[in-house]
């Protein structure tokens, strides 16, 4: 859980080099930072910092391929600007494997 947004989105990309996605940005409840086929996206939710969360985004070159992979633990979504699946790492963390 994120206690400070504002906080992590310096340590994403003051000490790991991410990189803001100005575009889809929309502070201070939602930050999207990049590295290369990697995604952070920091989410806020009430002002007590009750449902923050972290949510890791990985490019694929193969939705379809990673669904196999993952069995029931897949959720494929169709968005404006391809395919995702979202899914969760055995911590909980939430994962989306996208494909544009």
């Amino acid at each position: 859980m994120i206690q400070d947004i504002a906080a992590s989105e310096r340590f994403y990309v003051e000490v790991l080099g991410l990189q803001v996605d100005a575009e889809r940005t929309n502070r201070p409840s939602f930050v999207l930072l990049r590295s290369g086929n990697c995604m952070v996206i920091l989410q806020g939710g009430d002002p007590a910092g009750e449902n923050q969360a972290i949510e890791l985004a990985f490019a694929v070159d193969d939705v379809p391929a990673m669904q196999l992979k993952l069995g029931d633990k897949a959720v494929v979504q169709q968005t404006g600007w391809g395919s995702a699946i979202e899914t969760m790492d055995p911590d909980g963390t939430r994962i989306n494997l996208y494909q544009s």
